[in-house]
């Protein structure tokens, strides 16, 4: 099998910047001038000044986070004859193994596509997770999808489609081989027990 790295998408990535330059620039009105901003739900300047500090820190992150990978794109997929490698270039790298993937699907939330990888031993990945944030994710997806693992091609340079074709190519091949060599040493073993 052939590996295949997806990285993160710059063109994206910059899409990501001029949405949260937008916001932060309309979070630093409310912070400055939030008499404007008076409404019934939101009745106090000092709430809807806290509502623009929360945004700026929010959007701020996402500039960072864009810029970061507008000046490089990260690593965020490798597909191999091992598996899926799952944030490769992290210490909390996930190998999921052909062996334990049982197939994909996908899903629609909010007009954005998700993959969901079915694994046969769901609990395990929940276990293994020790990021609370990411655990309850993990926990939310296995609950009402029935799987804990999922990508969401949003920031990657690859389209769902493209993603769905090279990961199921590497699930048939992988059982592909599986099975056949597992009909290799059934038959080799009944040639020796015929002898």
């Amino acid at each position: 099998m052939i590996k295949t790295e997806i990285y993160t998408s710059k063109k994206k990535a910059i899409r990501l910047l001029i949405i949260s330059l937008l916001f932060v620039a309309i979070s630093l009105c409310f912070i400055m001038n939030p008499k404007v901003f008076i409404n019934p739900f939101l009745q106090t300047p000092y709430l809807i000044q806290g509502i623009g500090l929360l945004s700026v820190l929010l959007f701020g992150f996402g500039m960072y986070v864009a810029t970061r990978r507008i000046v490089k794109a990260e690593l965020a997929l490798v597909v191999d004859d091992e598996g899926i490698h799952m944030h490769p270039q992290k210490t909390n790298n996930k190998i999921i193994d052909w062996g334990c993937i049982m197939g994909f699907s996908e899903i629609k939330i909010n007009s954005q596509k998700i993959l969901i990888i079915r694994v046969s031993n769901p609990e395990y990945w929940l276990l293994q997770e020790s990021n609370m944030i990411n655990k309850k994710m993990m926990q939310y997806n296995f609950a009402n999808y029935g799987s804990p693992l999922s990508i969401s091609t949003g920031s990657l340079a690859i389209s769902q489609e493209n993603l769905m074709y090279v990961l199921e190519d590497g699930f048939k091949k992988k059982k592909t081989n599986t099975t056949s060599s597992e009909g290799k040493f059934f038959i080799s073993e009944t040639i020796l027990t015929k002898k």
